[in-house]
């Protein structure tokens, strides 16, 4: 719940707000090992990094992601975070390493849609 009031107030603008929303959502899933969950915040917190334009600090947050998205073996999980990551590059100046990430993300997720009956 934390989380999805973090984006409403990312959305709207309010950062502050929603900074505070997702550190506090990350602490409480880190206590619960809830790590699907906490995939989504680390992503959605990237993004809002990456829209303050702390972009180290995106990468940082989209590179957690991804690595528990591999551990949980989530296609899913792991084309939101490569795309986070994707942004967080093109922040950096980096465009080639975001083409390439983003690349990913979009193979990742054509390989998923691929499975899906």
């Amino acid at each position: 719940m934390l989380g999805r009031l973090g984006q409403v107030c990312n959305v709207l603008g309010d950062y502050a707000r929603a900074k505070a929303c997702y550190v506090l959502a990350l602490s409480l899933l880190r206590e619960t090992s809830y790590w699907r969950a906490e995939v989504f915040e680390l992503a959605y917190a990237s993004l809002l990094y990456h829209h303050l334009g702390d972009h180290h600090t995106a990468r940082e947050y989209s590179e957690q992601a991804l690595t528990i998205a591999l551990n949980l073996g989530d296609c899913d999980l792991c084309g939101l975070a490569l795309t986070r990551m994707g942004h967080a590059l093109a922040g950096l100046g980096e465009p080639k390493a975001a083409e390439d990430v983003y690349r990913q993300a979009l193979d990742t997720r054509q390989e998923l849609n691929a499975r899906r009956p």
